[in-house]
């Protein structure tokens, strides 16, 4: 991994930034965004991180976040030693039964592989996957009031790009998650310019975002009576609660047992899914569980063993 080319913002910089692309931000979100466009060395003049300020009007609720542009996405990844983009299109699923003027293209998830390598040079596909429900922009529709002859909402429409490019809209989503899954150091609480969209048009901080999009796959998960939905590295494939176990060992321990960071990764993109196994096979979990910990330490003595040669 390379480490982030540092971004240093001279005063003048700084006071162009301020009354820029900045103006709406207090002195503490100004200094915290600057700080961010540091860590990350993503130079905001480029438009690569961009500050958002979501309940400007209520000081109770107003939270500033920042935005990783496609730009900025690119120069992280392109630091990423073991980083290669998708090699085969995007999986979508259809359902024609929502097609409308929300969903032009009637699409209800899509799902992308990146790839991964591990330190014996080994590519492995990391998933994201993406719900239009959970990211698809709709925005107020205004139109006249006859009666008072004012403005008015009339109702809600989907944002101009995601209408023209619904496909590509939610796919840069799905890559954002596969991003975030496999590369957790360089890309965790980073979000992508796509899939703040919707939260940008709803006036929600991501945060929320990010909880509203966990307790949707939750239940869509809870849909499948005694399933869950695990991802093994293949897409997601709903597992009977009493085989979770079995395929776990099959498909990730006894797969990679010469690989134990693969197992590591592959635990925390499916942390929802084993939380779930948990309150349906309790035994299953804590197995699996004791099983992740011998892990660990495997790795743990494998790092140590290293570093004393």
């Amino acid at each position: 991994m390379n480490v982030p080319a540092p971004v240093r913002i001279n005063s003048s910089g700084l006071d162009i930034l301020r009354r820029g692309h900045c103006r709406k931000l207090n002195n503490q979100e100004f200094d915290e965004f600057v700080r961010a466009c540091e860590n990350y060395g993503l130079d905001p003049f480029r438009k690569q991180i961009i500050p958002i300020v979501f309940n400007e009007g209520n000081q109770q609720k107003r939270k500033m976040e920042f935005i990783i542009t496609r730009d900025g996405y690119r120069v992280i990844a392109s630091r990423c030693g073991n980083y290669r983009p998708k090699s085969k299109p995007a999986a979508f699923t259809y359902d024609d039964a929502l097609r409308n003027d929300h969903n032009p293209a009637g699409i209800v998830s899509v799902m992308v592989e990146l790839y991964w390598q591990d330190n014996n040079s080994q590519w492995h596909p990391v998933a994201g996957e993406a719900y239009w429900e959970e990211f698809a922009p709709l925005e107020n529709e205004w139109g006249d009031d006859p009666q008072s002859g004012r403005r008015k909402v009339v109702g809600k429409k989907l944002s101009a790009n995601w209408a023209k490019m619904p496909r590509v809209m939610l796919e840069k989503c799905a890559e954002s998650g596969a991003l975030r899954a496999g590369w957790p150091e360089q890309f965790a609480g980073l979000y992508g310019e796509e899939e703040m969209a919707k939260v940008i048009a709803e006036d929600v901080a991501a945060s929320e975002l990010a909880e509203l999009g966990r307790t949707q796959r939750l239940e869509k998960t809870m849909q499948f009576k005694n399933k869950v939905a695990f991802n093994f590295g293949e897409g997601v494939q709903y597992v009977e609660c009493g085989k979770a176990h079995d395929a776990w060992m099959e498909n990730v321990f006894h797969k990679h047992r010469e690989n134990p960071q693969i197992i590591l990764t592959m635990r925390d993109q499916n942390r929802e899914a084993l939380r779930y196994l948990s309150v349906q096979d309790k035994n299953a979990a804590l197995d699996l569980k004791a099983q992740f910990e011998r892990v660990e330490a495997r790795v743990a003595q494998d790092q140590a063993a290293e570093a004393a040669q």
